[in-house]
This record gives structure tokens, sequence and C-alpha cells, in this order.
């Protein structure tokens, strides 16, 4: 990152000593918190004077010690964002967790800023001002196509993990040849060497006859310029995802969605306008959403121009810096 903003042409001043916040539990999180505390805070003297030098008035914290570090700090003058990206357990820990999640927020923020209103909902209880902002991607496509496959061509992509719920999507394709709709997936992501997971899904796929309509592609850099040869995509993810960017990327690139009920996903896909609901977890409900979207191909010409529409409208990096500055603005005005 350091790197990357220094080759774009920004301002980089590097604050030594921020890092080392590694954990792999919350016990383990939690027995850190204190000795974190005491040095955020005695770093936090070294950012008050970078801030006094370099006039900044607003500090953008996107990481909790970040965030506990710019509390120090905060003042009238000194405004601090906290731009939330995850989830958050209401039962780790009995929901010890939340809470001391919650009285950092209001000890250390002026403004909450979620990637969606399901994760806002979840900082409701700080008190703190909540400002929604989506993720936004940049656009790939000039305009919206119309594929010609038969037949109907799927793609779904993420690393092949269970929670990404790629078994669902090979379940349902899998359930639409078997009624006599054929219809083909790709896959994108991996990895494919030593993954159980993987092993499973190859196995499902060959003992039903699909090796040649259900492709395992691996990890690839080129999905976005593939997104319009395909007729429709398929996200199933079973753990909540906050603001999915594949799904605000397929939809700026004009690729209908059948997307799972859960997190912040039913903020971006518009069900029935830019692609359908499933309930999560559900490999019936997918397969009957499927094959309610392959059965009628004037719905998919339908929804791909509605999805193109939405994804420039809503989901693009232009409107992702539009609605921080107008949030930074609301901070300057307080």
């Amino acid at each position: 990152m350091y790197d990357w903003l220094i080759q774009s042409g920004c301002k980089v001043i590097l604050l030594n000593g921020g890092r080392g916040f590694k954990v792999n539990s919350t016990l383990a999180a939690l027995v850190q918190v204190p000795l974190l505390i005491i040095k955020n805070w005695l770093l936090s003297k070294k950012l008050y004077k970078i801030a006094q030098e370099n006039c900044i008035d607003i500090l953008h914290c996107h990481w909790l010690p970040h965030q506990i570090l710019a509390g120090f700090i905060r003042s009238k003058n000194l405004k601090v964002i906290w731009h939330i990206h995850n989830n958050t357990s209401y039962t780790r820990l009995f929901g010890l967790s939340r809470k001391i999640n919650l009285l950092l927020a209001r000890w250390g923020a002026d403004i909450i800023m979620p990637v969606s209103e399901y994760i806002g909902n979840n900082w409701k209880a700080s008190g703190k001002l909540i400002r929604v902002v989506r993720n936004g991607v940049y656009p790939y496509y000039d305009a919206p196509n119309q594929p010609n496959n038969d037949p109907i061509k799927c793609v779904i992509a993420g690393r092949l993990c269970e929670d990404k719920g790629h078994h669902l999507a090979v379940a349902a394709v899998i359930n639409a040849n078997k009624k006599g709709y054929k219809v083909c997936l790709d896959i994108f992501g991996g990895p494919i060497e030593n993954n159980p997971y993987y092993d499973k899904l190859r196995l499902q796929v060959i003992d039903n006859n699909l090796e040649d309509s259900i492709r395992f592609l691996g990890f690839r850099n080129d999905l976005r310029e593939n997104h319009q040869k395909y007729d429709l995509g398929l996200q199933c993810r079973i753990e909540p995802e906050p603001c999915g960017v594949w799904i605000c990327e397929t939809l700026v690139d004009g690729l209908p969605l059948i997307a799972s009920r859960t997190g912040g996903t039913p903020e971006l896909v518009e069900d029935g306008v830019t692609g359908l609901l499933f309930e999560g977890n559900s490999i019936a409900d997918l397969t009957e959403k499927l094959i309610n979207l392959i059965s009628v191909k004037e719905k998919l010409i339908t929804m791909r121009q509605a999805a193109y529409l939405r994804g420039r409208d809503k989901f693009t990096v232009d409107r992702f810096i539009s609605e921080t500055q107008a949030v930074y603005c609301a901070l300057q005005q307080q």
C-alpha cells in the first residue's frame, strides 16, 4: 500500500510503530487490547504533531488499532471516521466483544461509515451518526451487451472454500441439467491443488458426467474482461457478506445475478430487476430461481440492461468518492 500510494502521486507520511496487532482469536485480541491502548497512546503524540504540521482535520480509519490511535487525539478540530467493512458477532464472548466495540466507538469516533445498512445496524447502539457509503468499482465496459450463448453460461468467483458456497452453485447447475435445462458454469478461484473442498466438488461433477459443462478455472486475473461473455452470475455466500465487491463489479458490467439473501447483498441486487435473491444455503431455492431465469431469456435481457444502469448509478468509484466527500463535509459542519 505504501509503495502504491507513492506511485499514485499521493503525499505519504509513514508513522512507524503502528503494526503488530495480529491475533487468531477474540480471546487473544482481548489480552492484547491493554497493551495496544498503551502503545497507541504513546504513538498518538507523534500522530498529533503530524496532523498539526500538515493541517489535517479528518482522520479516516479502517482498522481497529488505527481507530484507537486516532481516538486519543480526537478533538473539536480533528474529527475521526470509523470506516467499517466487517460484520460484528453478537455471540462472541457472550456478547462482550460487541460491547467493547461500541464503547470504543462512543469514545473514539465522530462518525461511523459502514459499507452497508446491514453493517450499520450493528453500530446504532454506539449513539454515533451513521452514514452508509457502499463500495465502488471502476467501470470496465462502455455499454451493456447481449451474449448469444447456447447453452446458458453462468459464472461464480471467489476462493474455493465452504463459506463461499460454490457447492450450492454446482448442485443447482447439476439439478438444472438433470431436469433437461442445459446450463454451463465456470468457476473462477482456487486453490485447486491440495484442497479437499475442490476435490469433493470435482468428484461431484465427474459423477454427473458434466465435466464439459462445469469448469474449474482456478485463480485468474482476467475475470472482469470475461464478464460480458456470461448470461448470469451466481453469488452463493453462506456467511453474510457486508458489501461484496464482486457483486458491484458484476452490476457495473451489466451481468445480472442470482445472489444469496444474506448480509448486505439485498441492498445491492434489486430482486426481480437486476437479478434474483435466493434463501441462503438453500440448494432447492437456488435451483428453482436458476431454472426460472434460464427458462425466460427475455427476462435475462431486461435484467442485463437494468443491472448495467443500476451499477453505473450506485456502485462506481466516482459515486463512492462523492459520498465520502459528503461525509467529510458533514463532519466539518459538526
